[in-house]
């Protein structure tokens, strides 16, 4: 939409379209990449979810690549039972929330988007 994108918004704790979380419930792992707002942080990636180990891991590599990561103190923690990433067959999963700056560079920035 040209504007007022937000009202097409659903949250990942509502998201219940039946298709996808029958194939979901057939996973042992899920992860979302989800785009957030800058806010005050441009740069970062949040990181959430229940797999404590899995979000470290991948906070691990996209440090390892070279992207700031966030696990803890920020408004997407991903530990809701009804989060889309922690409906698989674990009950357990991994988000990131990626600022529009990064994801804009990334567009326009192939090689940026391969390391990503």
């Amino acid at each position: 939409m040209p504007e007022s994108n937000r009202e097409l918004h659903i949250t990942s704790r509502n998201f219940d379209e039946e298709s996808a979380l029958e194939l979901l419930r057939t996973k042992s792992t899920v992860v979302a990449i989800h785009g957030r707002q800058d806010r005050e942080d441009p740069s970062t990636v949040y990181l959430g979810g229940k797999d404590a180990a899995l979000v470290s891991e991948i906070a691990w590599r996209l440090q390892e690549a070279g992207f700031q990561t966030q696990k803890d103190n920020h408004p997407f923690p991903g530990i809701q039972d009804s989060n889309i990433v922690n409906r698989g067959l674990t009950g357990k999963g991994a988000q990131l929330e990626v600022p529009f700056f990064l994801r804009r560079r990334m567009g326009n920035e192939p090689e940026l988007l391969e390391k990503f």
